[in-house]
């Protein structure tokens, strides 16, 4: 074996033994949740005897707070975003560079020079948790989206799904709605009704005209609502939860790794004995290992801020008015509260629908002249009712799809 092999050999073994005492100078902080063997661990290459770290996976981590339920960490990924395409290509930059190797060159004006490689070989472990990070924030950015999702489908749904039912009802019927109009002016020119007779059922018919304008800008929303609603996932509030605590456990590993250094550096150094004249100089290959640790990294009170950090994120979701898991649970309790006052007035429209339906039955079943303004009335009255009961249907179906949705998503 040559010097040059030996050294570097030597250099691989100084390396890996500096590597596992700065690992055990981290069982100090056993009683926190920071212990630097959660933050990496160790690989033997058999082949050429080098020893890199790596990352653990985010899932092996200590254990999550109790308001993480195990089915979050398993529910399904939505569909990949751009967002979470920018958090992966940004955490790969900064990835490659960290793990790369720097190239030093130093010349001092005393003749000595000198070229090498050297690395930080915990940088492996920042790049790996780096990624993982990604991975987070991609998840915490699809709960958040899925919470707000909630929000504006609590709020707005029921009422455009209602607008658009009765939109589309009325459209149907205004073919009705014109023939009544033209029966009341033939009436009027025959003198079989009356002119404020006339009037009275031309206002009732531009009311019902109005409302079908006002649901159709209503119905509008609809399009909107239902493609935000495709991107709702299961669980994301114990999702959320999850992503935010292992957030703030990244942070706190990413800090204890800027905290210890293992910074290994190899090769070559010149000494020029005279740069004025042509004297001849000397030079050898160099190794050099160095290892440090920040002593705050293992400071108890290092350990209660971070303790304190991690379950203040995670109970800010939860804050009132404020947090979005917060406003997503009164937004489900408002689905409910508006499905029972709903099916209370569907009870009191169906019955003065069919109430109306009766009437205008009788009506249309007399001879009596004296009643024709009243029949007309009755048709009109009839197609509105008949449009509020359709809007109210539709808003009943949509609160019952958003309760089971809030139920999911709030879990």
């Amino acid at each position: 074996m040559s010097n040059a092999a030996r050294s570097s050999f030597n250099l691989a073994k100084i390396a890996c033994s500096l590597m596992l005492t700065a690992s055990m100078l981290s069982g100090c902080m056993t009683n926190s949740k920071l212990r630097l063997m959660d933050t990496f661990s160790f690989h033997r290459n058999e082949a050429t005897g080098s020893v890199s770290p790596t990352a653990a996976p985010v899932e092996k981590t200590a254990t999550i707070d109790k308001t993480v339920t195990n089915s979050a960490a398993k529910a399904p990924v939505a569909p990949r975003s751009a967002w979470c395409n920018y958090t992966a290509a940004d955490a790969g930059a900064e990835a490659s560079i960290l793990r790369s190797p720097t190239l030093n060159a130093s010349a001092s004006d005393g003749g000595s020079k000198s070229i090498s490689l050297g690395m930080n070989l915990l940088d492996f472990a920042k790049a790996n948790e780096v990624e993982n990070v990604a991975q987070l924030r991609c998840q915490q950015k699809q709960s958040e989206g899925s919470l707000s999702i909630l929000l504006l489908v609590a709020n707005q749904s029921n009422t455009a799904l209602g607008s658009a039912a009765k939109a589309n009802y009325l459209s149907q019927s205004m073919g009705k709605l014109d023939a009544v109009a033209a029966q009341s002016r033939d009436l009027l020119n025959s003198g079989d009704i009356t002119a404020a007779e006339a009037s009275m059922i031309e206002t009732r018919l531009a009311r019902v005209r109005q409302s079908h304008a006002e649901a159709k800008v209503e119905a509008a929303k609809v399009e909107t609502i239902a493609g935000g609603k495709g991107l709702t996932v299961p669980n994301a509030a114990s999702r959320l939860r999850f992503a935010e605590q292992k957030l703030q456990e990244s942070n706190a590993r990413m800090r204890t790794l800027n905290a210890m250094s293992v910074n290994v550096e190899t090769g070559w150094q010149a000494n020029d004995r005279n740069v004025l004249t042509t004297s001849s100089g000397s030079g050898q290959f160099f190794g050099k290992v160095s290892v440090g640790l920040r002593f705050g990294a293992i400071s108890p009170n290092r350990m209660r801020y971070e303790e304190a950090a991690q379950q203040a994120r995670v109970a800010a979701l939860g804050e009132s008015y404020t947090g979005i898991v917060w406003q997503s649970d009164r937004a489900a309790e408002s689905v409910e509260s508006a499905r029972k006052g709903l099916a209370t007035s569907h009870g009191a429209i169906a019955g003065a629908l069919n109430n109306a339906r009766e009437t205008l039955a009788a009506l249309r079943g007399s001879d009596r002249v004296e009643l024709a303004s009243t029949q007309l009335i009755a048709e009109v009255d009839v197609i509105a009712l008949a449009a509020e009961l359709a809007a109210i249907d539709a808003s009943l179906a949509t609160l019952k799809s958003n309760s089971e949705l809030a139920r999911s998503t709030n879990r």
